[in-house]
């Protein structure tokens, strides 16, 4: 049983629905072959967007359902991190052995990136069954036709789909929802001044992600579209997300180099070899760290700009202006027009 809500807000809330529904469905196909690495990073937004719209619109959806849909799109993004993980991590690798000038430092990075390689080949079989699961349980064919317009709904006589009319609820939820994103992404700056905190920058980094998507699924309702504060989002996105990627590499490498190092010693019998593939494992290591350095020192002096213009406190105000905005009484020529 569905709750009431007015037909403004459910249109709205089936028309976001039912495009990140297509979104997924859209890449499926490209996935599943995997020649193009896009496909993946493109279909893995697509399932957190749809997965954020599920969450802002969750009292309009079949709660029995929405619980068995949700934990399928769960299922395909889970399926889609580590390959998309290393297929960012040999672009990264691909680009230092483009930029190097001394051969000592090709032969470890090309090692890398072969185990890399090596280990995204076997994923991709991973990849190719979690796609197929998800085309079998039907459940996201289910979704698209749920929120099809006008079938899926009800839309009560006299009122039309709205364009670009929207209802003072749908702004009273886009006002809540935005607000408690922002307040859970404010929540780590404390954090943000002390490069060891490794933890809480990732953890501001998926609350980040979480805020673009809710202000670009109400973008739409406000007259600049929300474009300095969404730009912002997923500005500290990018920044945090290259933060944690380089903090990964610094967790991962030191393993890496030592099980290389024993591989080594285990096929020649000697750690001699390994001489000659070091240099460049090590010099990756430290490119990765200068790297780390340099964008968090960016990003403080990004988030520095937007503090001392007031992006947040004035995000704040352009949500709720709408709400502020006189309304023309029923008696006026106006509302009768």
């Amino acid at each position: 049983m569905l709750k009431p809500v007015d037909a403004s807000t459910r249109i709205f809330a089936y028309q976001v629905l039912h495009k990140h529904v297509d979104s997924v469905l859209g890449e499926m196909d490209g996935v599943r072959k995997g020649q193009d690495i896009e496909c993946i990073h493109r279909m893995r937004v697509a399932t957190r967007r749809l997965r954020n719209a599920m969450d802002l619109f969750s009292d309009l959806l079949p709660q029995k359902k929405s619980a068995h849909w949700l934990d399928t799109v769960k299922e395909v993004t889970k399926s889609l991190g580590a390959a998309r993980d290393l297929d960012v991590q040999m672009d990264v690798v691909a680009d230092f052995i483009k930029k190097q000038t001394e051969r000592k430092y090709l032969v470890g990075s090309r090692r890398l990136f072969a185990r890399l390689s090596q280990s995204r080949q076997k994923l991709q079989k991973c990849v190719f069954l979690s796609m197929e699961d998800a085309e079998k349980s039907g459940d996201l064919v289910e979704m698209q036709n749920f929120f099809s317009l006008p079938a899926s709904i009800e839309i009560p006589e006299g009122i039309e789909i709205p364009k670009p009319g929207y209802s003072t609820g749908l702004y009273f939820r886009a006002v809540s929802a935005t607000f408690q994103r922002l307040e859970c992404f404010l929540a780590y700056e404390i954090s943000i001044y002390d490069p060891a905190n490794i933890k809480e920058l990732h953890a501001m980094r998926i609350q980040a992600k979480w805020l673009r998507y809710t202000l670009e699924t109400f973008a739409e309702m406000y007259p600049d579209q929300l474009k300095k504060p969404v730009n912002a989002a997923r500005t500290s996105q990018e920044f945090l997300g290259a933060i944690h990627d380089c903090d990964v590499w610094s967790d991962f490498l030191p393993g890496f180099i030592e099980r290389e190092n024993k591989r080594t010693i285990k096929y020649y019998t000697s750690e001699a070899p390994f001489n000659f593939i070091r240099p460049g494992l090590m010099a990756f290591m430290q490119d990765r760290a200068n790297t780390r350095q340099q964008l968090y020192k960016d990003f403080l002096e990004q988030w520095a700009k937007w503090r001392k213009e007031g992006l947040w406190d004035r995000l704040r105000l352009s949500l709720t202006e709408p709400l502020s905005m006189p309304r023309p009484s029923p008696q006026t020529p106006e509302s009768e027009g």
